[in-house]
């Protein structure tokens, strides 16, 4: 009896993914794969990919990302409640991989502590004159610029010691450059990071996936978390920071066989800050 009952919870389980497919919290951001059924020469520029999302007459079409390999990644914040369908469409239409069957997005209120989250995406105000959350809540905007936060001159343990100071000063923003920097000639050393340049010719035609291969992720109010990452296959290390002294509170090594990765957070107070590293081999 037992054993039936497992079966048709099981089948349960699995009718309701198909009926309802994937699942996210209004305003939180949504990641999704696909995997291209062909191989490319330069996959940055022989072939665009796009993916649309829909509800009633709104449609917002988001272009994805090339992660390296055969994958394609795409991230949509949905700014409301309800059910959405998505399909990816791309360029080569002879690539069934990347020319998809529509499916669905199922988004919930969000219930987290996160205070960007609980308010919505920021807005002029309808004065003109503020920020505003998309329900109306006053955003003030005091912004840091650190404009190379993304290469290697900012440190791991900078970066720590940064957030941690200015989180204590009060500030909301930080101001970084995506891109090359004014003030440097074209492809200088300071422009690596973990994972080597963002570009590996001059006339960034060929970019280089492994550059983005470190991952941080902010949690903000709560006393434990478990978060679900899809990523793939390959060895990383995870850290959890304290954002009030910058100490790394746990820290563990994970193989992983790709897909969805499960990392838990040790107990906290106040917030705290997840940063996923590949390990090379």
């Amino acid at each position: 009896m037992k054993r039936t009952s497992a079966i048709v919870l099981g089948l349960c389980v699995l009718m309701q993914a198909a009926l309802y497919g994937a699942e996210s919290a209004q305003w939180e951001v949504f990641e999704t794969s696909f995997e291209s059924a062909k191989l490319y020469t330069n996959a940055f520029v022989d072939v665009e990919v796009d993916v649309v999302f829909q509800q009633g007459e709104k449609h917002w079409k988001v272009p994805a990302f090339w992660a390296g390999g055969d994958t394609w990644k795409v991230r949509f914040a949905p700014p409301a409640q309800g059910q959405y369908t998505y399909r990816v469409e791309c360029t080569d239409k002879g690539n069934t991989g990347l020319n998809g069957k529509q499916q669905t997005l199922q988004v919930a209120a969000y219930t987290g502590k996160n205070p960007l989250l609980q308010h919505g995406f920021l807005k002029v105000s309808a004065d003109k004159r503020h920020f505003e959350h998309a329900d109306g809540t006053p955003f003030f905007w005091l912004g840091d610029t650190w404009w190379k936060g993304l290469c290697k001159r900012l440190t791991w343990e900078g970066f720590q010691e940064l957030t941690a100071d200015r989180k204590a000063k009060g500030f909301s923003v930080v101001q970084l450059v995506c891109g090359t920097y004014p003030d440097e000639g074209l492809f200088q050393p300071g422009w690596e990071n973990e994972g080597g340049k963002p570009y590996e010719t001059r006339n960034y035609s060929v970019v280089n996936p492994k550059s983005g291969e470190a991952y941080a992720i902010y949690l903000h109010g709560g006393k434990q978390a478990s978060l679900m990452l899809d990523v793939p296959a390959g060895r990383y290390r995870a850290e959890w920071v304290n954002t009030l002294t910058g100490n790394v509170d746990k820290s563990e090594e994970v193989t992983h066989g790709g897909g969805a990765l499960t990392l838990s957070s040790p107990d906290y107070t106040d917030d705290v800050a997840l940063r996923v590293k590949v390990i090379k081999p």
